[in-house]
């Protein structure tokens, strides 16, 4: 299937987001079936023709990658928000979601649990020929050419290293760029919105929100792009370190991975009719302080938080529940059953805990502030967060969002 045109991809509605999405599926549905089908021809003709081969699948798969990325870039500029958390995705897809899409990190999970995968069943094949009295078994051989050898590992723990510190910098842009909606100018123009006392004065406000609100779009475009670029190059320096057969069977199981989860996702949305709920979060001699440290503190439980997210997102591509996925051909419903259910419980107990950490750090505010600040303070809250619901329905509506 040729990959999607870039002339007009999908448009800026999110209907024309979410058919350049079933677009994308639909290609990697027909690069997995290409791919299974390369790897399970027969071992006719020479080595280097079927490598030389492989390699023409792998930089077909990039080609689309990029053009995807490309053209996400292209949506992001007409709407952003959207790509963030996109609802041509399930629920269970947006709750792993790293700025738009996967954590880079993630891959090297996939990557060593098929290399432990490979390596497992031969150590099995080994011990299970002895054990029937084999010797013409050599145990010092390697474990063919599917598995990484050592040289392999150690690039990739390298390449992981440096991906990982990356990722790092763009979570922490990221959270600076979250702040700044609570922050100067967007809180106080929507202040000074709620105030205004003539149309000709509000209007003028809209137009000020308006372009703050575009200037903070235009951020979460870059911080999109370059999330964008560093999956793509990390993508990239993985498959260049493996051999063509173990780059081919890596994207395979990527592919077999995330189309299932997408596929359960769907399932369960339609099961349990999900939806999604995104709370929202805000951050004066004496009082001062005593907030900034109060901030110190709330802000190691978000990054301890945080980081409990991130491995429970990298768990996904882990031992074992990858290795249950991938053991199946066809995703069948009980292995993704079972590996969504096992993460269902650790999922509700972050969500506690991100709602302690939120009415832990309003009770505190709260008992920093006198009751006339107190009062002043959560009614301005209730307003920014009233009128940037409102805001956003507006702006989607002006969009042509459905």
């Amino acid at each position: 299937m040729a990959s999607t045109s870039s002339s007009n991809p999908g448009g800026g509605s999110v209907g024309g987001q979410s058919r350049c999405f079933q677009e994308w599926i639909s290609i990697q549905e027909d690069d997995l079936a290409e791919m299974i089908s390369a790897l399970n021809a027969k071992e006719d003709g020479d080595q280097n023709d079927k490598d030389a081969f492989l390699r023409q699948l792998i930089q077909k798969t990039m080609d689309h990658f990029k053009n995807y990325a490309e053209q996400r870039i292209i949506m992001a500029r007409k709407r952003v928000s959207t790509m963030f958390v996109p609802p041509w995705c399930s629920s269970l897809e947006n709750s792993h979601l790293w700025i738009g899409g996967c954590r880079p990190s993630g891959l090297f999970h996939l990557a060593y649990t098929i290399s432990g995968q490979e390596m497992e069943t031969r150590v099995f094949e080994m011990f299970e020929r002895s054990r029937a009295g084999a010797t013409d078994y050599d145990f010092g051989d390697d474990f063919g050419e599917d598995a990484m050898s050592a040289t392999q590992f150690v690039e990739l723990q390298n390449l992981q290293i440096r991906t990982i510190k990356k990722e790092d910098r763009l979570t922490s842009e990221m959270a600076l760029l979250q702040d700044k909606i609570p922050d100067d100018p967007i809180a106080v123009l929507v202040m000074k919105k709620e105030m205004a006392d003539f149309s000709e004065e509000e209007e003028k406000i809209n137009g000020e929100l308006d372009d703050a609100l575009d200037e903070h779009e235009k951020s979460m475009e870059l911080m999109l792009e370059q999330a964008d670029k560093l999956r793509i190059d990390t993508l990239k320096e993985l498959l260049d370190i493996l051999t063509p057969v173990q780059a081919v069977n890596f994207l395979v199981a990527g592919k077999k991975l995330h189309l299932c989860i997408h596929q359960c996702g769907k399932r369960r949305d339609r099961l349990h009719n999900s939806s999604i709920h995104c709370p929202d979060e805000t951050s004066n001699r004496d009082q001062i302080t005593r907030i900034d440290e109060l901030q110190q503190k709330i802000i190691l439980d978000e990054n301890y938080q945080s980081s409990k997210l991130a491995n429970l997102q990298n768990e996904m591509l882990d031992i074992p529940q990858a290795a249950a996925v991938l053991q199946e051909s066809g995703c069948g419903d009980v292995d993704g059953n079972k590996m969504i259910e096992k993460n269902g419980p650790t999922m509700v107990s972050l969500l506690e805990e991100a709602d302690r950490i939120r009415l832990k750090a309003l009770e505190e505010i709260i008992e920093i502030l006198t009751p006339s600040q107190a009062v002043d303070f959560l009614a301005a809250g209730k307003k920014v967060r009233i009128c940037m619901q409102e805001w956003g329905k507006e702006r989607d509506h002006h969009h042509g969002r459905n």
